[in-house]
């Protein structure tokens, strides 16, 4: 007996068939091996599986064909994003987390857009919520990062004038870390490296260890296996033992 599935319904309809019968069906379709499950779109088959199989692996098969309510919106939401209409981006985000609360792919974008507008507090506190074996994921952490450095970078002096800064005072360190963070933003990893180690070298107690902080979330975008990660994370090795 075929057992609908009540929230796919609206996406997929189950028609079941008794094809020992409806033999001229079978052969239309090649169906050799009974049950078997095929998916019709638009009169046309896209796919099929045969034998029966559980609840969870018949509708990842049928995520695979179908743009679910939730999946349309995301991908509105990263068209208007892409366009500049922030604010209707988070809208859409908005609606898909309603229908899908528990959905941590939409609470990713929207922490990502959210950010976008400058307000990197909000998007942490979304980040934070995640369940733990969400927030470990690569992507996860690479947003982390991202959202930390461009919250350093501020809109603050220019490139050149921190620079300057620095030339004139080098303890300036809240310039070396919004000059790392903005080298990040441009990434200049290299220059982005170079000020958090210096920050790191000269005081671990500025704004709890912000240099050590700032080059772990340069490793975390570039990677273990980058070259500038191997070398980098070796000079703070050496600096903390």
């Amino acid at each position: 007996m075929v057992r609908p599935l009540p929230d796919a319904q609206a996406h997929a309809r189950t028609d079941h068939r008794k094809l020992d019968v409806e033999a001229q069906l079978a052969g239309h379709f090649g169906i050799r091996s009974l049950p078997t499950v095929m998916l019709v779109i638009n009169g046309a088959p896209v796919d099929q599986f045969m034998g029966a199989l559980p609840e969870s692996q018949v509708r990842e098969f049928l995520e695979k064909h179908i743009v679910s309510e939730v999946r349309a919106l995301r991908n509105q939401a990263r068209e208007q994003a892409d366009a500049g209409a922030i604010e209707e981006a988070i809208d859409l985000l908005k609606q898909a987390n309603a229908i899908e609360p528990n959905n941590a792919d939409v609470l990713i974008d929207l922490a990502e857009i959210i950010s976008k507008t400058g307000d990197h507090d909000q998007a942490m506190q979304i980040i934070d919520a995640l369940p733990i074996d969400v927030a470990t994921r690569k992507d996860v952490k690479e947003l982390k990062a991202r959202i930390h450095l461009a919250h350093h970078a501020g809109d603050g002096p220019s490139v050149e004038d921190l620079q300057a800064r620095i030339a004139a005072d080098d303890n300036d360190l809240d310039a070396r870390e919004q000059l790392a963070s903005r080298c990040a933003m441009m990434q200049d990893y290299e220059c982005a490296l170079a000020q958090f180690f210096a920050i790191m070298q000269r005081d671990r107690q500025f704004k709890d260890d912000a240099g050590r902080r700032g080059l772990l979330d340069i490793f975390e975008l570039l990677g273990s296996d980058h070259a500038l990660t191997k070398i980098w994370r070796r000079k703070m090795f050496g600096l903390l033992h």
